[in-house]
């Protein structure tokens, strides 16, 4: 072999080691990014989900309100239906059975 060729090789062998190395820390510092870049997403949702979880809280008591409420309301709107059944007494038929006068 001559010297030439062996100083061709060398410089290959060279080169490879480099553009390997170069590769190697691109990849590093690329996965190093997208685990900072993950961690960064996972602090966002985790605070995202802590404010969903105490809109949930608040609209579970005013659902809670509501629901008393409304029992409410339609506790009164029986008393309000007997109330208006009792003025307008007994209802009217429209038709009458044999041999009553209808009055």
């Amino acid at each position: 072999m001559s010297v030439e060729t062996l100083a061709i090789i060398i410089s290959a062998a060279g080169l490879l080691v480099t553009l390997g190395g170069g590769i190697f820390a691109g990849f590093a510092w690329m996965i190093r990014r997208t685990d900072a870049q993950f961690t960064e997403v996972r602090e966002q949702f985790r605070a995202v989900r802590g404010e969903f979880r105490a809109d949930l809280h608040q609209i579970r008591e005013d659902l809670h309100q509501v629901r008393g409420d409304l029992h409410q309301v339609r506790e009164e709107l029986t008393e309000v239906k007997i109330a208006v059944a009792r003025l307008e007494g007994p209802r009217e038929r429209l038709i009458w059975p044999r041999g009553s006068t209808g009055q």
